[in-house]
């Protein structure tokens, strides 16, 4: 772990090993006004950072969409099919990186880490412009997901390093609602190239230039100022320091251990919440895969207008920022994960009915369903925040959140061969189809991983009081859940 050497309260890095943490949290009693404070210190940095830097993964990503409505098909001699195939080669990149991000999240200085990942795909999203045909275009998004994939895993380990339980779902749901803003945002910058291109570029490659730039500037911000944990946040003074290691204490789940553990990795494989958490990811993935670069394509049954269908663009990303608001709003009232999940999927399934089958003549109303279906990445937050805080173990965690990786890559690659095909009448109702199916699919999981917290905690005992030394080593020690008899599964 990356410590400052010139901590007065912890001395240089070398001299402290992992489980002097809890000496280093003993020196401290904090009481409930100090810790609100150095919450406070914690979230006006590290939030800001995760949200934007979730924006730009969303806008990066599906900047494929909105290049679409400024001619990109067209530009490169594409057809429907190769079109889809950008969509799934990206998270074929997703599913090669896993592996790699999985080792380097552990063994890294994760701020560092995913600073220099930002930098590169940032890179790579201006090469974009550069390319002139369909195999450009498929290298150029292979590579975009391979270096896009250590984010998501990366701020899952960074909000439970920073957070208590508590308080991870909120924090979670701030910077996972980036991703609607960030369909606001491809949406105004998509009608300002509309309506003032460049004469010098094509429009699409003016986008990849212009937001690929922007990542790159954020990602040098980042190298500067992100911290990796708590006890080595430097805007946080020495005490406000140890203030925050006792905060976490009482997640029992640690703060990091470099150690790869084999067992760890034998009681992750056996756990059967590591497959209920894949099957339902992956089944929602499937739809996201197919709306995230479709969705210009099925709002243009409602407009032929280019402006137009880049500002309707806007009313799916204000639909998903509400959705994850309420179904935060939801989860702090209820202080569960699956009954908002399961809401967000029903209000998606409406959605999804009316742009489907409602006479094509009601073409308001049809819309309104396209945006009452971005009210399923409710599930995201909850299933992101359940996982990192129903898991102990830094190498259990680590096969955890890769797991989900390769869940979100594998829905996410299938998901636009759906759409691969138009029906005869034009549309894209297998596609349609589908996506309510894999609703229904992901909510019956989340109800099942509900069901096995439940009956596991019939058998545990109270929680842990960490308000002495022993109780501190404990909790900040790399245990497993299994191994912690007082560890409380959440819900």
């Amino acid at each position: 772990m990356d410590r400052p050497s010139d901590d007065p309260v912890m001395g240089p890095a070398k001299e402290k090993p992992e489980l002097a943490l809890a000496d280093y949290a003993l020196q401290v009693e904090p009481d409930a006004a100090e810790q609100r404070r150095v919450l406070f210190k914690i979230d006006l940095l590290f939030l800001p950072l995760a949200s934007l830097c979730v924006l730009f993964q969303m806008l990066d990503k599906t900047l494929l969409n909105y290049a679409n409505l400024l001619g990109i098909q067209k530009d490169t001699g594409m057809n429907g099919s190769e079109y889809s195939w950008l969509g799934t080669i990206l998270y074929l990149g997703y599913l090669c990186g896993t592996p790699m991000h999985a080792w380097f999240l552990q063994h890294a200085t994760l701020s560092r880490y995913v600073s220099c990942v930002v930098i590169i795909w940032g890179a790579v999203l201006m090469c974009h412009a550069a390319c002139r045909s369909f195999s450009g275009l498929m290298a150029a998004r292979f590579f975009l997901g391979f270096f896009e994939a250590a984010i998501n895993p990366a701020f899952i380990l960074l909000t439970g390093r920073f957070y208590k339980r508590d308080e991870q779902v909120v924090r979670v749901a701030i910077w996972y609602s980036m991703n609607g803003w960030a369909m606001i945002v491809g949406s105004l910058v998509t009608y300002g190239i509309l309506v003032n291109p460049s004469p010098y570029l094509r429009m699409w490659e003016e986008l990849f230039i212009a937001i690929g730039a922007a990542t790159i500037g954020f990602g040098v911000i980042c190298m500067l100022i992100l911290p990796s944990s708590p006890d080595t946040a430097r805007h946080l003074k020495p005490r406000e320091r140890c203030v925050a290691v006792y905060r976490i204490a009482s997640n029992q789940s640690g703060i990091h251990d470099s150690t790869f553990k084999w067992y760890q990795v034998k009681e992750a494989l056996l756990d059967v919440r590591l497959y209920l958490f894949f099957l339902a990811f992956a089944s929602v993935n499937v739809t996201n895969g197919g709306i995230s670069i479709f969705a210009s394509e099925i709002i243009s049954e409602f407009t032929n207008e280019k402006t137009r269908n880049a500002l309707l663009g806007m009313c799916q990303g204000a639909s998903e920022v509400v959705a994850v608001a309420i179904g935060t709003v939801l989860f702090v009232t209820l202080r569960r994960r699956d009954v908002p999940s399961v809401f967000g999927y029903l209000v998606a399934i409406t959605g999804t009915a009316m742009m489907t089958w409602l006479d094509p003549s009601m073409k308001v109303s049809r819309m309104a369903g396209l945006a009452l279906l971005y009210f399923f990445p409710i599930s995201y937050p909850m299933i992101y925040s359940w996982q990192s805080n129903g898991v102990s173990g830094t190498t259990k965690r680590i096969i955890f959140n890769a797991s989900l990786q390769v869940a979100y890559c594998l829905g996410n690659a299938v998901g636009p061969q759906a759409f691969a095909e138009r029906d005869k009448a034009g549309g894209y109702l297998p596609a349609k189809i589908n996506m309510l199916v894999m609703y229904a699919v992901s909510g019956v999981f989340i109800c099942l991983i509900s069901f096995v917290h439940w009956r596991w905690n019939q058998s545990r005992t109270e929680e842990l009081a960490c308000d002495d030394a022993e109780a501190l080593r404990v909790a900040l020690s790399d245990l497993t859940d299994k191994e912690r008899p007082t560890y409380k599964y959440p819900y």
